[in-house]
């Protein structure tokens, strides 16, 4: 078993490298129309500004709506879906 790992570990070296090289996921903007993840489900994301508390709703089976306040960052907008 050993001289099989030995054997491929060039190989090995190869794909761990060439894995660590693929692009990763963007830097989220929290706008609309940016697609996230849910439950291995992936939804479009529609930001509702309104003077309310924030809140996210599922809506259908392709939509993700997050109400928040007007001139809510980025970074809030994020923390208030990861609290979801």
């Amino acid at each position: 078993m050993r001289l099989a790992v030995i054997d491929k570990l060039g190989w090995i070296k190869r794909q761990k490298a060439k894995f660590a090289a693929q692009p990763r996921q963007s830097q989220r903007e929290m706008v609309n129309g940016e697609s996230h993840y849910f439950l291995g489900q992936r939804y479009r994301l529609r930001v509702h500004e309104a003077d309310a508390p924030a809140r996210v709703a599922v809506r259908g089976v392709a939509s993700l709506d997050l109400f928040v306040r007007p001139h809510t960052t980025a970074d809030q907008r994020e923390a208030i879906l990861l609290h979801w």
